[in-house]
């Protein structure tokens, strides 16, 4: 009877394990790679970040880590909820414990309805048990619990040509996270709306909001909220100024951080229409946080802790990865703004009377390397005035990255010669 009985423990674990496996091969891997790094974190992390794409795409981790040595893990997703950002938060508490949550409004004010592709980024990574149950249960309707509690349900259908190389040895992103963009459209300026004109929020928005706030306060969490900068409609803006009442009648931090004195600039900052930023933008907003969160909130420095000492090889990596987007670039405003980083040293060589320099997009890139990089200029004769060549260097190795040159062709377009 023993012998059977141990037989059959055996058995289920052993299908188990490997069902585990097999349901890994066949999922999709965006939530497992995004979120591998934060489930094997050795140490506690001292900063979440929590919202939409908006925070993706304009919070760097890596940045925060190599200029600030602030611990942090870019928790957001796209199309995120207030009330998915809660359920975050819950699971997140089981394996850190933050000094600090920042959360972003921007979905302050949008309806809850269940995206599917957003859910499944959340929760595909999470470990099953209670908490994965619960969210669930809370988010999604009953006749669809299964393909989120038993994935293979939804996924074994890949096995039919879809599965590639990065199913079997996924390759993870050392970013903590973080997702920039490095594409550039210009905007316009906006006007705001004064502080005093806003929309109120209501319902399970506001629900949630109070959850994610008491949760924080129980924990003995500083909770900040914000709202990324964004080329805003009057309706966004008015939104946006609800966190200051929301701020107040719980007594924590609100920045909009477009109206913190932050030199945003709309010709380089923003990677589409409006809603995301690019990696100048994102740039600008990590430097922020980076000074708020070590002056305002006392998020200590790990950067002389030995314990945390992988991440400065996670951001040896990561200085890789952005190396080789340089030297794969043929874009030069996609060059430009890799260009804006302060590990990197330019030398930027012109004709006498270029034609980048009156181009207002490609000169506000050039202007921003400045900012953020350094950046050398010389004026040749034997330079056409459609032409301009660029030598980048690694500051910190003296290592020769890349030498490119671009050319101005038809519809003002800069492309590598």
């Amino acid at each position: 009877m023993k012998g059977t009985l141990w037989k059959t423990i055996v058995f289920v674990v052993v299908f188990l394990v490997i069902f585990e496996n097999v349901n890994r091969l066949f999922m999709d891997k965006y939530s497992y790679i995004k979120y591998k790094d934060f489930y094997s974190e050795r140490e506690n992390l001292d900063v979440l970040f929590l919202g939409t794409s908006r925070v993706i795409n304009g919070v760097d981790p890596m940045e925060l880590w190599h200029d600030w040595g602030i611990a942090s893990y870019n928790l957001a997703n796209y199309s995120e909820t207030i009330c998915t950002n809660y359920w975050q938060l819950v699971n997140a508490l089981q394996y850190t414990q933050p000094k600090v949550v920042v959360l972003d409004l921007f979905a302050s004010h949008t309806e809850y309805t269940v995206n599917d592709a957003m859910l499944h980024h959340f929760t595909d990574a999470m470990p099953m048990g209670r908490t994965k149950i619960r969210t669930v249960m809370d988010l999604e309707e009953e006749n669809r619990w299964d393909q989120y509690l038993f994935e293979f349900s939804l996924y074994h259908s890949r096995w039919n040509g879809e599965l590639t190389l990065q199913d079997i040895k996924p390759e993870l992103w050392k970013t903590r996270g973080g997702e920039i963009r490095y594409n550039v459209v210009p905007n316009d300026q906006p006007q705001f709306v004064p502080k005093e004109q806003y929309n109120e929020m209501s319902g399970v928005n506001l629900e949630y909001l109070q959850k994610i706030i008491d949760l924080c306060k129980q924990k003995e969490i500083q909770i900040i909220l914000t709202y990324m900068p964004y080329a805003p409609d009057e309706t966004s803006q008015r939104n946006a100024n609800y966190g200051y009442i929301i701020a107040k009648k719980n007594d924590i931090p609100y920045l909009d951080i477009i109206r913190e004195g932050l030199e945003f600039n709309y010709a380089t900052d923003m990677a589409d229409d409006g809603g995301h930023m690019s990696a100048l933008g994102a740039r600008k907003v990590t430097d922020f946080l980076g000074k708020y969160l070590t002056e305002k909130c006392n998020v200590p420095d790990r950067r002389n802790d030995h314990s945390y000492d992988y991440w400065n090889a996670d951001y040896t990596n990561y200085m890789q990865f952005k190396a080789n987007m340089i030297n794969d670039q043929t874009d030069l405003m996609f060059f430009l703004v890799l260009l804006s980083d302060r590990n990197l040293e330019t030398a930027i060589y012109l004709g006498t009377d270029s034609l980048a320099l009156k181009d207002r997009n490609i000169a506000e890139l050039l202007e921003s390397i400045a900012i953020f990089g350094h950046a050398e200029y010389f004026i040749k004769n034997s330079f056409e005035d459609n032409e301009i060549c660029i030598e980048v260097m690694n500051k910190n190795t003296n290592e020769k990255i890349s030498v490119k040159t671009f050319y101005r062709e038809e519809l003002n377009l800069w492309k590598e010669g």
